[in-house]
């Protein structure tokens, strides 16, 4: 390794360290959904994984197709700048018109963009067009630069990565955003912006005759992090064979950092004296969130952790949610445990035979 990249190592290892007393790098350098995106792709672009599907999770790139984390998309219209693509893949090229701007080989056959996201939704709008939202953004960015090879094109698509529980707080922000009818009544009332200016009935024809043709053979989708995180445990490779468990504990410290950050940008107060419920595990049962199993569940003051044992030395930790959301949807306790048993709280082996138990009992 470079001598370089093994002080930029360094660097990022201070932050979980205990001597990084003054702080010199915010843990959300690190820990965010830019990073967790790049480490995603770059597991399904491993040779082992190449045109490979995965039940319940549409990301698969081709043979000949390479990805690249943020990448330029130019606009459709005038006055506006590049989009940003957390992360695009398929048979792309850059650099052409541009240092990172992307576009697309002679032939392409694939082109997905995906979006990455913790505790962020879509911006709204942009400073030419309030209601120009970031969904409907990307996806004329990737009309524009794809037109001339959409009749090659075999999968192109949207994909919008984040976690589970924020689909469940944003949920009608989410789907609204990226139901197809809403994209283009929003791409429409964009170019009726454009009314009294000569450039409209050509956008209006490229609304009708190209970007409705497009959208509708377009794929849109949302993927939560917890479904990747899970398929990866479940499709190990020779190569890595640990790669999903280490993806899990990144993603952990992502939603605890992200969280954090999030709360201080509102103002939220996560807890009035900062153990407001103590703390405790248990062994919960909650079809609305986990249908057919129980769960482990600890928690302590505003923050709890739920985890579900999927072998006998695997483990995922679904996400964070504060201990009030959790408690609203009214778990079932199964069990709830003494203080000599929290002690086994990082033995797998013993909590995947617990589990095991109770899960008899609810008939799974």
């Amino acid at each position: 390794m470079m001598e370089y990249l093994k002080v930029i190592l360094k660097v990022f290892e201070s932050i979980d360290s205990e001597k990084n007393e003054i702080g010199n790098l915010f843990p959300t350098e690190l820990y965010n959904e830019t990073w967790m995106l790049r480490l995603v792709l770059y597991w399904f672009n491993k040779d082992e994984n190449k045109e490979k599907s995965f039940p319940g999770i549409p990301i698969s790139i081709k043979t000949n197709s390479s990805w690249l984390s943020e990448g330029s998309l130019a606009p459709k219209f005038k006055g506006e700048t590049h989009t940003k693509a957390d992360g695009v893949y398929g048979n792309i090229k850059v650099g052409v018109n541009g240092y990172s701007n992307v576009t697309l080989a002679p032939g392409c056959k694939q082109f997905v963009v995906t979006e990455s996201k913790m505790f962020s939704k879509y911006s709204s709008g942009t400073k030419n067009y309030s209601g120009y939202n970031q969904a409907a953004r990307n996806i004329v960015c990737m009309c524009n630069i794809a037109a001339h090879e959409m009749h090659n094109i075999d999968d192109i698509a949207f994909f919008t990565l984040l976690p589970q529980s924020q689909l469940d707080k944003k949920k009608e922000t989410f789907t609204v955003f990226t139901n197809k009818e809403h994209i283009n009544k929003t791409v429409e009332d964009r170019i009726e912006k454009y009314k009294d200016d000569s450039q409209y009935e050509k956008l209006d024809t490229w609304h009708k005759s190209i970007f409705t043709p497009f959208l509708n053979k377009m794929e849109i989708k949302l993927i939560t992090w917890e479904d990747v995180i899970r398929t990866i445990c479940s499709n190990e490779l020779e190569s890595e064979p640990d790669y999903g468990r280490l993806l899990n504990e990144y993603y952990e410290k992502c939603l605890i950092h992200n969280q954090r950050n999030n709360n201080k940008s509102t103002g939220k107060k996560t807890s009035k004296n900062g153990d407001r419920h103590d703390r405790g595990v248990q062994l919960i049962y909650c079809k609305e969130l986990f249908p057919n199993t129980c769960v482990h569940f600890s928690w302590k003051g505003s923050s709890c952790k739920i985890r579900e044992y999927i072998s006998e030395d695997k483990m995922l930790t679904h996400s964070v949610f504060s201990t009030d959301e959790i408690r609203d949807k009214k778990p079932e306790v199964k069990k709830e445990y003494k203080n000599s048993e929290r002690e086994k709280a990082d033995n797998t082996k013993w909590w995947y035979s617990e589990i095991q138990k109770f899960n008899n009992i609810v008939g799974c």
